[in-house]
């Protein structure tokens, strides 16, 4: 782990908040609280939602990715499977 990082304890279990002006510690807690209520939103829904809190984001989606990566957050590959699709492979 780089000098520049950070533990922070969550319920979850560490997780390592990134030090850095573009991306502050408390947007990123905001961003670990919205992933732990709905771990399957798209990282341009979350861009959008912290916009529509009034605390936007200077990082880019690509780099917003890498993070959740990181946490261990990130959506599977693929387009999301609705409630239809996720019951007809369940018959399969």
């Amino acid at each position: 782990m780089n000098n520049t990082a950070k533990n922070l304890n969550i319920s979850d279990g560490n997780l390592t908040l990134l030090s850095g002006y573009k991306f502050t510690q408390s947007q990123q807690k905001i961003i670990l609280e919205i992933l732990q209520d709905n771990p399957n939103i798209s990282s341009p829904k979350l861009i959008q939602k912290m916009k529509d809190m009034n605390t936007p984001l200077s990082i880019s989606e690509r780099h917003l990715n890498r993070v959740r990566v990181l946490w261990g957050l990130n959506r599977n590959q693929g387009r999301p499977k609705g409630k239809k699709e996720l019951e007809e492979s369940k018959k399969k």
